[in-house]
């Protein structure tokens, strides 16, 4: 939850729009022990950002693993895209999106220029706003 709260309080001084995956899933890092499983699970969240018009962006380092590696498997693997459609016709994944992790995002996209100019009022909001937003 932390994660989530500072991801969206840095990109609003950044002045970037986020959207949030609708109805994404975990990606199956702590539970899911089968391969099968972990890429039916990335591919119905690829496959969502992918009729949405989305790349995925994720703060978290287990997550963008799973996803990029997913990703790469799906793209490159006819075979493996078949079977996730046989296992659910939802997780029809075409390859047309990117997975990226934040800290690529930042560096790559937004600049680190960026967050110079607002260093003090990322700073100020996060040590002095509590979980609703309101200054403390």
């Amino acid at each position: 939850m932390d994660q989530d709260m500072s991801t969206k309080a840095v990109f609003e001084v950044l002045g970037v729009e986020l959207a949030e995956v609708e109805d994404w899933n975990c990606c199956g890092a702590a539970e899911a022990e089968d391969p099968m499983l972990v890429y039916a699970l990335n591919a119905r969240n690829l496959a969502i950002a992918e009729k949405e018009g989305f790349d995925i962006v994720t703060p978290c380092s287990i997550c963008y693993y799973n996803l990029a590696r997913s990703n790469k498997a799906l793209k490159e693997d006819e075979n493996l895209r078949a079977k996730m459609k046989e296992i659910d016709g939802s997780l029809d994944y075409k390859g047309g999106i990117k997975t990226r992790h934040i800290l690529d995002v930042f560096v790559n996209e937004i600049g680190m220029c960026s967050f110079q100019l607002h260093e003090d009022e990322v700073l100020w909001r996060s040590f002095n706003d509590d979980e609703s937003g309101h200054s403390v």
